[in-house]
């Protein structure tokens, strides 16, 4: 109940009587002292409170001031202090004075007041003047100063900050009558704050339900900001109401509004209504989300506050409603930690525009929205959305963001976290270049070489009291990436029309789908055990005709049909030297024709390729080459250069025939290359049958490249079982065009020459000496019944059709049908003198026949060799010849003249005038006999006819053998191509 006075009068005329009251032992005295005295102060339960040592007191009368002097310092646990005062009688039952305080430590008047346990320390001292007039020992007038020391002033918490008081001053007044205290002003400066406070405190009259009323004003407070770089918060207006109520303190109102902040508050704390616990209904709407960091109190939710205190950049709060419902149990084991019940904290909010910077290794989320619901034991926060925006502009966008903390348990608080991220595939590159994010992944990729649209999933379990490193966070996502384009994935060429499933969890990383790669399809599909860690890409594409013209690659006939190739594209960690990557090519389906001189294989058969491909920065190597097509090998390294153009090989070991034996190293010199090749053993057919064939339609490499080549062979391999030993050739290519060539070797013991020199009108001409003419005719598979023999050919090696000429002496041939067919015309054998008076005996019949000379003009057209005014002869027989050998189509077609006892037979032919008419011919005489062989090469059909035996030379062509239309006019000409 209020009493007749108020505890503040009571306490004051207490101290006024001890110091004037006459009946009292200081008032009875002039002079007092007090030195050294022990002041202990006793609880209401006996127990001892404080201890203070050294108190000293003066007390005394001032003549001059009529007025009574006290003055007492005290040596406290934390320092010296002073109280005192001069008091005065006024008259009647009126009392006046001034009581002073001075350097009063706070923690001392905590002891004395027994206030001592309250959880909080500072440094501050206080210094405190009163002036009062007392009427009857009640207060008349009373007015009072306060002023502090600057210090810091800490609750203590481990989430609390201290308090920084540069100085802080107060006056008030008290109205006895009212029981009312007057806050005439309160100014404190502090650590960028400056506040200054009005109000009042009213003692509740008799009969009401409630101990007091307070008030609190205050106008342009100016806070600092939450951080540094923050500026000043300017608070408006704040206004409150408390009311003393139920053992506690009743907050009826407390409003808070200026720029980017209107809030309200209304509570109770300590009351018997709320079980001496706390309730609080705090409600804000319109306010800037960086002003409210400032009010939010650090010691709450302290992680959170210092997080967005530190990322938060921007953002405004559309509205948030805070209701608290803790009994003082429930407090108290929330202020220890432990969890709170469910219903004990209700907040809803709802945020936008909001600017957060996630970390300084990624970029900011911009334009954020944000919307929940939290209670004392779960938070659900949805429909999160955002923007991510990169250094350079390019932004993804979240959005069905959820943060959903379904209980909080005491040892353990998981959110489940999800969002959905789309937006450029430019622009998720561009995040994966971000030093977070590159350090997970291992991606190094330029957002200016892609495009396209990427959608992720992208959720986790994220225990709250034990937060994993980035990398070990339990992430899964899915999601697309469509229509991407990847410039320069290999070389030039770009990846388009891509699209690619994506998923990733702890258990490894994977990307599967389809794109088109130089307008082929190709399928990926990679897989990394961890995200920036080991794994690898398979890639598979067809390369057939249309791919690999586009890439100036061999086309048909050279390289025809799909191949199938399969490269494996090693993934290590950041940093890491890069292994190479393994390419497989599936040849079955190709079918290869002189994409090497030599080297074919037929589609349908077995076929394999791989190597190991190395990007050695200007251009890329090719290791471990393997090569199996058919019965051609090769093992090898080789590079590439930067616009993928052979640049060397060295191929260790090479074949393209059964047995061959060699090893080839090759160098770019210029347009061209340098090649060279050694060896024991290679085979020569394929090379001449390249050489010997007809050029196809759209064969000619339109852009031939230049070649020199050295050639070392022990045994160069041809056709019909012969072989060139100690085979040395130089030459000079153009494409398939030989510009200039020295050949040497030897056929058994005979020597063999071959030359390639520039010809009078500048086309190539080809001169060719050998010790053996048969071996030499057989290894280029032109005829293979001749034996022995001097062979002197020459022929010029222009495009389309190439003429020559070729001289043979003393040779033979040997199971000739033809010859045999013929020579049944004449006689057996002929006894002949040769040039030395000597006589001989020549066969006319047999399976060898030998000669002593050959003259033939000729044209090479492909496999096809046409000759006219051809002349074989020796002393028993001769032959003049004109006709076709195609060994390519193993057929022949000759027309001759068979001439029995040449050397007399020939006689006549040479006589001038009468030699044509009666021997028809140079090389014919006055007897012969026609014949035509014609049909297959190794089994001709030959016809005679007996009657030009008999007829003058200048009708003997009437009688010609199975003569008809197509020599009628003499040999045809040469029919270029495969078809004759």
């Amino acid at each position: 109940a209020r009493g007749v006075v108020s505890p503040l009068s009571a306490a004051t005329a207490s101290i006024f009587g001890v110091v004037l009251d006459s009946a009292g032992v200081v008032g009875a005295l002039d002079r007092a002292r007090i030195t050294n005295a022990r002041l202990t102060l006793i609880d209401d339960d006996a127990r001892e409170r404080a201890v203070f040592e050294h108190v000293n007191g003066l007390f005394g009368r001032d003549p001059k001031q009529d007025a009574r002097l006290f003055e007492l310092r005290i040596d406290g646990p934390h320092g010296q202090w002073r109280f005192g005062g001069t008091l005065r009688e006024a008259g009647g039952t009126r009392r006046t004075g001034i009581i002073t305080l001075d350097d009063l430590p706070a923690t001392d008047l905590l002891l004395l007041s027994g206030q001592s346990k309250l959880p909080f320390t500072t440094d501050l001292k206080l210094s405190a003047r009163a002036d009062v007039a007392l009427d009857g020992g009640r207060i008349e007038a009373m007015k009072a100063t306060l002023r502090t020391s600057d210090g810091t002033f800490l609750v203590e918490e481990k989430d609390f900050n201290p308090v920084t008081v540069e100085s802080l001053n107060a006056a008030f007044s008290w109205d006895e009558a009212a029981r009312v205290m007057t806050l005439d002003g309160l100014d404190y400066l502090g650590a960028g704050n400056a506040v200054n406070l009005t109000g009042t405190w009213a003692e509740a009259k008799a009969g009401e339900d409630f101990a007091w009323t307070a008030t609190l004003s205050s106008r342009n407070a100016t806070l600092r900001g939450a951080a540094a770089k923050d500026k000043p918060v300017t608070i408006s207006a704040m206004d409150g109401h408390l009311t003393g109520r139920a053992g506690g303190i009743a907050i009826d109102s407390f409003a808070m509004t200026g720029a980017g902040i209107h809030g309200n508050m209304s509570g109770t704390l300590g009351t018997t209504a709320d079980d001496d616990g706390l309730t609080l209904h705090v409600t804000a709407s319109d306010s800037e989300a960086r002003t409210a960091l400032r009010l939010w109190p650090e010691n709450i939710a302290p992680g959170a506050r210092n997080y967005l205190v530190d990322e938060l950049r921007a953002g405004r709060i559309d509205a948030v409603d805070i209701t608290v419902d803790m009994s003082g149990a429930e407090l108290a084991a929330a202020t220890r930690g432990d969890p709170m019940p469910d219903n004990a904290v209700h907040i809803d909010f709802r945020v936008s525009d909001a600017t957060l910077e996630v970390s300084a290794d990624a970029p900011p989320l911009t334009r954020g929205t944000v919307a929940g619901t939290i209670t004392g034991r779960t938070t659900r926060i949805r429909n999160v959305t955002a923007d991510i925006r990169m250094a350079d502009g390019r932004a993804l966008n979240i959005s069905e963001g959820a943060f959903v903390i379904p209980e909080i348990a005491p040892d353990k608080v998981v959110a489940d976290i999800g969002l959905r991220l789309s937006g450029g595939a430019d622009a998720l590159a561009a995040l994966l270049q971000t030093k977070m994010f590159k350090a997970l992944s291992g991606v190094e990729l330029d957002p200016a070489t892609v495009k396209g649209q990427a959608d992720l999933r992208i959720g986790f379990p994220l225990d709250l009291k034990h937060i994993p490193d980035l990398p070990d966070l339990p992430v899964a996502v899915t999601g697309t990436l469509s229509d991407l384009t990847v410039d320069k994935v290999v070389g030039k060429d770009k990846l388009e029309s891509g699209r690619f499933a994506v998923s990733y969890d702890p258990r490894g990383f994977t990307l599967k789908g389809d794109a088109k790669l130089s307008g082929a399809p190709v399928s990926i599909d990679m897989h990394q055990a961890k995200a920036g860690g080991a794994g690898e890409v398979l890639v598979n594409l067809t390369a057939d005709d249309a791919l690999r013209a586009r890439k100036g690659l061999p086309t048909a006939p050279q390289l025809s049909g799909p191949i199938a190739v399969k490269a494996t594209i090693p993934l290590v960690k950041a940093g890491a030297t890069r292994p190479p990557i393994r390419v497989e090519a599936d040849l079955a389906r190709a079918g290869i024709d002189g994409l090497v001189p030599g080297l074919t294989k037929a589609a349908g058969k077995a076929g394999r390729l791989t190597f190991a491909l190395v990007d050695t920065g200007p251009g890329m190597d090719l290791r471990d080459i393997v090569l199996d097509a058919g019965v051609a090998s090769a093992r090898g390294n080789a590079s590439l250069g930067s616009e993928g153009g052979l640049e060397r090989a060295d191929l260790t070991n090479l074949k393209l025939s059964p047995g061959d034996d060699m090893r080839v190293s090759l160098e770019r010199s210029g347009n061209g290359y340098r090649v060279a090749v050694k060896g024991a053993v290679a085979d020569a057919r394929p090379f001449l049958k390249m050489m010997t064939a007809p050029e196809g339609k759209g064969q000619r490499d339109a852009s031939p490249k230049d070649i020199e080549a050295e050639i070392q062979l022990g045994i160069l391999t041809g056709f019909n079982d012969e072989a060139l030993t100690n085979a040395n050739v130089r030459l000079t290519l153009r494409g398939k065009d030989v510009r200039s060539a020295a050949m040497s070797g030897k056929f058994r013991s005979a020597p063999f020459v071959a030359s390639v020199t520039k010809g009078e009108r500048g086309a190539p001409t080809l001169a060719i000496e050998s010790g053996d003419a048969g071996a030499t005719l057989r290894f280029v598979d032109v005829y293979r019944r001749m034996y022995g023999g001097r062979l002197n050919l020459g022929i010029v090696l222009s495009d389309g059709p190439q003429a020559g000429v070729v001289q043979i002496r003393e040779f033979s041939l040997r199971n000739e049908p033809a010859l045999s067919s013929i020579m049944a015309q004449g006689p057996e054998t002929v006894e002949t003198v040769d040039a030395r008076g000597r006589k001989r005996t020549v066969a006319g019949q047999g399976s060898a026949v030998a000669f002593d000379r050959m003259r033939a003009n000729f044209v090479r057209t492909g496999s096809r060799v046409d000759f006219s005014d051809a002349a074989i002869s020796n002393a028993a027989m001769g032959f003049t010849l004109s006709g076709f050998l195609d060994t390519a189509r193993e057929r022949t077609d000759i027309n001759g003249t068979f001439v029995p006892l040449y050397g007399l037979n020939n006689i006549v032919s040479q006589v001038p005038v009468i030699g044509p008419l009666l021997g028809g011919g140079h090389n014919e005489g006055l007897f012969a006999v026609n014949f035509r062989v014609s049909g297959k090469l190794n089994a001709p059909d030959v016809s005679v006819n007996p009657l030009s035996a008999v007829a003058p030379g200048f009708l003997r062509k009437l009688f010609s053998a199975g003569g008809g239309s197509n020599f009628a006019d003499g040999v045809p000409p040469a029919v270029q191509g495969g078809d004759r």
